[in-house]
């Protein structure tokens, strides 16, 4: 998994990143989809490296998705510093929206076909929105709706 370091305005990595998922969509086009980030979510579980990489318990609250046109960006922080996983996709497995049923949080899974895994948690009121955003930037047969206990079982 690739995380940069896209705290300075460094041409290296804004290439990297634009490799893997396109550059940003212009003004014009991010009004036309509706927007093109999330709000800020929870992060639950990830694979060793990004833990890793945020190695402060304080610093794996929160971060937030990017729709890119041939990927997604999830940015967070570390300390001072903000990281970014590209996720082109190609690599992308699936992403499963659990259902907030009763609770007040919904569950999210991005599951990437190197077998890693992302898990977060968002609040019920971001899922209508964040349904949109990846119905709009996901093939269909890559987004998947479930419910909530179906998605803690796997």
């Amino acid at each position: 998994m690739l995380i940069l370091n896209i705290s300075y305005n460094d041409l290296r990595v804004k290439r990297a990143l634009e490799a893997v998922c396109g550059p940003p969509f212009g003004f014009w086009a991010g009004i036309r989809r509706g927007g093109t980030g999330s709000a800020r979510f929870r992060l639950e579980q990830g694979p060793p490296a990004m833990l890793e990489a945020v190695d402060r318990a304080d610093d794996r609250g929160y971060c937030s998705l990017e729709v890119r046109p041939k990927g997604l960006v999830i940015r967070f922080r570390s300390r001072l510093e903000t990281l970014a996983i590209p996720i082109a996709l190609e690599d992308l497995r699936e992403a499963v929206l659990g259902s907030p049923g009763g609770t007040p949080r919904a569950p999210l899974l991005i599951a990437l076909r190197s077998g890693e895994r992302l898990q977060f948690s968002l609040h019920r009121e971001q899922w209508g929105s964040l349904h949109r955003l990846l119905r709009g930037a996901l093939p269909a047969d890559r987004l998947r709706l479930s419910a909530a206990s179906a998605l803690a079982a796997t």
